[in-house]
């Protein structure tokens, strides 16, 4: 499969649609230095119509590089396009902008890549050296210098893997992985610092380094756990703990240690565990050394991370990864833990070795319910509503929220998503559409719904004839994304354009009042809010948020529906400006639904927050064709949720890795003691010296 760049004809989703944010943030300046004298190609003017006015400048900059604009004063000042001759006129300037050098390169290249030496407020929109900045480098070329004129677009005409790599246990991935490894629930991994978050999500693998707090976290609980374990050994055993033998614990090291490890120990993992061993039961007995064996286990790095090392790199470098490191990528993906018997006999049979197993598999653990934590996982972190449970509100205000309602809103969630996926059509529109969804009694009646079933019981509750629909108008997004005391249009208008649109809005300049407009009883939140943005340094973001987060006027800070919010009409049109393919106004949330549903904004976006999600990386350079293949994916199987997640098994990046040189991430490795090593995200494991 052919995929075209971001930047490219086809493309402009998501790369594009982060430089429009820049544009209104007032993000694209340069200097009046250091122009040169420019050449450049016949077909210059074409060229920067298709691949750089139409899917960045026109919908991206142009707001605020206008003559009324914020960035009026800087040296692009673009035309509109309904103004005669804007196109030659706005080339000229775009072409004197890629003229100015600064540190030996072009300010068109250096803003947007955020390596400009003045800074850039939008921060890095472009990846250096990514298919989309040699798209502009290009561009660059060709006015410049009079180079690269065949050129009519950069193409992703090859998808490569990411780099080898480490990736710690999550807090959620730790306890789900000790409950199936031992059969009792775990709370130890929700106890350890909170994992840093990339992107929305806190399984980023360049962020769960394993820092010596938690390294100590890790050692109590692997202690606390091993106690716990013997107390009821089972089948953990292969033998009576009191009459315990050498053989028993050699046994139980290969067993054990596979499962711990997620692949067969090597000799040398086995020779240090039966030392481990021997020393300690010489002294305190079979029960004592096998609790203690158990500890060592649990603060491996072996353990605490999963290791996707591969082998020794082949032809260009590449490096396969292998079978049981697969199966490792499979189970954490669908189901959050580690692989079962299936998958550890397939791992060992060296079944995992085709595109068709791999699929195989990935299909068998994603029709598992097990496979609904991970969905309810992406989904709480996608939308930013993990933080229902503790969102603070003001109890006089909103004296109805208990925990029991936050916990009915919650679970509305879970039941929504998991019923789209597995029973409803499993689309991503309906996600957005969905004239049903899932409450309890006093969920139902919160909303003003007829409610059935039992209390404690959720049932499936028709939508038609009301004003809600799928998930902007579920309790748990509205009662997050809200003020303590009140809706908020700022916070809604900001989960759309960040987490379903994918466009990052930079923070606020350094020492700005960002407290909301105050309540006034005399005023409508709209009429506050748009007041509130008329501040210049507020009003380039705001333009972005608010016109969205009005359309949720309707709905209280807490999710109930409301016809006027007191003495107050409610307004609830908005617009949605700087996108490459959703601009447009609409009327309320339903209206907003059905061009989020539609867009492929929209699309492009929610392969990306999976991509993100189950490889644990950022996009960058070289996996930047990966996301572009994927959203191809994700359209061309009519937007199913399903396909899309069995399409990511397929990336060359879920089996391979490029090798960085070293020969230090052969399968396997040696060395397994305690957690105090291995703090990086990258490369091989430092066995380090506990246990």
């Amino acid at each position: 499969m052919r995929s075209v760049s971001l930047f490219s004809r086809r493309g402009g989703l998501l790369i594009a649609g982060a430089i429009a944010v820049a544009g209104y943030a007032g993000a694209c300046s340069g200097s009046d230095d250091g122009a040169a004298s420019l050449t450049g190609c016949p077909d210059d003017l074409a060229y920067f119509e298709a691949n750089i006015w139409e899917p960045i400048l026109s919908k991206k900059c142009a707001v605020c590089h206008s003559s009324d604009g914020l960035a009026k004063g800087s040296r692009m000042v673009l035309a509109p396009s309904s103004e005669p001759g804007a196109l030659q006129a706005n080339f000229e300037t775009v072409k004197a902008v890629a003229a100015i050098i600064e540190d030996g390169e072009s300010t068109l290249l250096l803003k947007p890549s955020a390596r400009h030496p003045g800074g850039h407020t939008g921060g890095e929109l472009v990846a250096f050296q990514s298919v989309e900045w040699k798209t502009l480098e290009t561009f660059v070329s060709r006015v410049t210098q009079g180079k690269n004129c065949d050129a009519e677009g950069v193409a992703c005409t090859k998808v490569t893997p990411g780099a080898r790599m480490l990736r710690r246990l999550s807090r959620h991935e730790y306890d789900a992985t000790i409950k199936d490894l031992f059969g009792f629930d775990s709370k130890w991994g929700a106890s350890f610092t909170a994992d840093t978050v990339v992107n929305g999500f806190d399984n980023n693998a360049a962020a769960l380094k394993v820092t010596p707090l938690l390294a100590d976290q890790a050692r109590r609980a692997s202690e606390e756990i091993a106690e716990l374990a013997m107390q009821s050994p089972g089948a953990l055993i292969p033998c009576d703990p009191a009459t315990g033998d050498a053989a028993c614990a050699e046994k139980f090291i290969d067993s054990f240690g596979k499962r711990a490890f997620r692949r067969p120990l090597d000799d040398a993992d086995r020779k240090r565990y039966l030392d481990l061993y021997a020393a300690v039961a010489a002294e305190a007995g079979f029960a004592e050394a096998i609790k203690t064996v158990i500890s060592a286990f649990l603060q491996s790095p072996y353990f605490l991370y999963r290791l996707e090392l591969g082998g020794l790199p082949g032809e260009g470098g590449m490096v396969s990864l292998t079978p049981h490191e697969i199966a490792s990528e499979l189970s954490y993906f669908f189901w959050g833990s580690m692989p079962d018997q299936e998958l550890f006999d397939a791992a060992d049979a060296g079944t995992l070795s085709t595109p068709e197993a791999i699929e195989k598999q990935a299909r068998r653990l994603l029709a598992d319910p097990r496979s609904d934590a991970v969905l309810e996982r992406f989904t709480e972190q996608w939308l930013e509503i993990d933080r229902l449970a503790s969102a603070p509100k003001d109890a006089a205000v909103f004296p109805e929220l208990d925990a029991n309602l936050r916990s009915a809103m919650s679970e509305e969630t879970k039941r929504f998503i998991s019923h789209v996926v597995r029973e409803g059509s499993g689309t991503l529109p309906e996600l957005f559409t969905a004239k049903y969804t899932f409450a309890s009694p006093e969920l139902a009646e919160f909303y003003g719904l007829t409610p059935s079933g039992a209390p404690g019981t959720v049932s499936m509750l028709d939508l038609a004839g009301t004003p809600r629909a799928g998930l902007l108008t579920q309790g748990s997004l509205l009662t997050t994304h809200a003020r303590p005391n009140a809706s908020s249009p700022i916070h809604r208008g900001k989960v759309v354009r960040e987490r379903l649109l994918c466009q990052n809005l930079p923070p606020p300049p350094p020492g700005l009042n960002v407290q909301p407009p105050p309540v006034d009883p005399s005023k409508s939140t709209r009429e506050r809010y748009i007041a509130h943005a008329t501040v210049e340094p507020c009003q380039s973001c705001h333009k972005l948020i608010d016109p969205i987060g009005f359309a949720f006027e309707h709905f209280d800070g807490i999710g109930r529906y409301r016809e006027a919010e007191g003495a107050h009409a409610i307004d609830a049109t908005g617009e949605i400006v700087a996108t490459n393919n959703t601009n447009g106004a609409f009327d309320g949330t339903g209206e907003l639904s059905e061009a989020l549903a539609e867009s492929p904004d929209v699309h492009a976006c929610f392969a990306l927050q999976w991509f993100r999600f189950a490889y644990g990386v950022e996009e960058n350079a070289s996996l930047s064709c990966a996301v572009d293949e994927l959203s191809g994916e994700l359209a061309a199987s009519g937007l199913k949720i399903e396909d899309l997640l069995v399409a990511l098994t397929r990336s060359p990046h879920f089996t391979r890795r490029m090798s960085d040189g070293s020969e230090a991430g052969a399968s396997g490795g040696t060395g397994s003691g305690g957690a105090g090593g291995s703090g990086g995200a990258g490369g091989s494991p430092d066995p380090g010296t506990g246990g």
